[in-house]
């Protein structure tokens, strides 16, 4: 869910890069070599990429945080 990996970016607990394309004439192929991930995304930036994933709002995500936030 798009939701705890938010929450567990904003924590520090997991880290997510985003893969390189290699973007060639008519081609969209994405290279993931594991040895050169690069620097992870910034907090900013995983926002960014998952807002607006599977029907995530900024409104719903707050919403899911204000609700884990009240459980515990």
């Amino acid at each position: 869910m798009p939701e705890e990996t938010l929450y567990l970016v904003e924590k520090g607990a997991l880290f997510c890069w985003k893969a390189a394309c290699d973007d060639g004439p008519g081609e969209n192929v994405v290279d993931w070599d594991s040895s050169s991930q690069g620097a992870p995304m910034s907090v900013q930036q995983a926002y960014s990429e998952m807002i607006g994933t599977q029907d995530l709002t900024l409104d719903r995500y707050q919403v899911w945080y204000s609700a884990l936030l009240s459980s515990t």
